[in-house]
């Protein structure tokens, strides 16, 4: 048996109680190119109302602490168990530079409701297919009703390295395997808001960890670091 052995079947009893909660929000997003999207959502209290009960009946608790790491704060959701045993899911805390208390407030609790929904598995939001993340308005289409025409196969183009699904899977810089580090790098240049300073910041690291990546995982690292930052000096000439 691993170290978690007394927490996957507690976790596993509570999982059995669990439903998807009621998402009890909507809002509509106004995105950075003009566009506008629409989605519904749980909120973290109507998740945790949800939880609370089935988490303490099998021995098991959420705390959220704040950590950092080289490149910036991190919220990390953790579930412990009376035996001790715990796993956890670190997420960024992504918020504009300007941010005041309430900014940052905001921000630590989109991390939390994410942090707690990957933990335990429990879809809190609509599944857009990545579209919304992508800047793309998609309004969501009835089951079962065929496209008007068929789509136009896609040129074909050399894939690139792709990340693991697992993108947090520890804290631990020196205790994750390549694929992990691959993961965990490409994951927050695709989806964290970078300004000059924390580019910097990233540059520096990836370089003095170069030795700790394969050469095509590094060599995609530095090409989407330099994306962002051509991204970045087009936006800053532009004003």
């Amino acid at each position: 048996m691993d170290g978690t052995d007394k927490l996957a079947e507690a976790l596993a009893k509570a999982q059995g109680s669990f439903s998807n909660p009621e998402r009890n929000r909507s809002v509509k997003v106004n995105t950075k190119t003009g566009g506008t999207y629409s989605f519904t959502y749980a909120t973290l209290d109507a998740i945790m109302d949800m939880i609370r009960a089935p988490l303490s009946q099998n021995g098991l608790s959420i705390v959220h602490v704040l950590a950092s790491d080289e490149i910036g704060w991190l919220c990390v959701t953790r579930l412990l168990h009376t035996s001790g045993q715990s796993i956890e899911c670190p997420v960024p805390i992504i918020v504009d530079q300007s941010a005041n208390a309430q900014g940052w407030g905001s921000a630590i609790t989109y991390a939390k409701r994410y942090g707690l929904c990957a933990l335990l598995a429990i879809t809190a939001d609509e599944d857009d297919d990545g579209n919304a993340a992508c800047g793309n308005h998609a309004p969501p289409k009835p089951r079962n009703t065929p496209p008007s025409q068929p789509p136009k196969a896609p040129a074909p183009t050399p894939p690139a390295p792709k990340p693991p699904e697992a993108t947090y899977p520890k804290t631990d810089w020196a205790s994750m395997t390549d694929d992990e580090r691959f993961g965990y790098l490409t994951h927050r240049l695709e989806t964290e808001t970078w300004d000059a300073p924390r580019l910097a910041k990233m540059e520096e690291f990836v370089s003095k960890h170069k030795g700790d990546m394969k050469p095509e995982h590094f060599d995609e690292v530095v090409k989407k670091w330099r994306a962002k930052k051509d991204a970045l000096t087009q936006t800053e000439n532009a004003q």
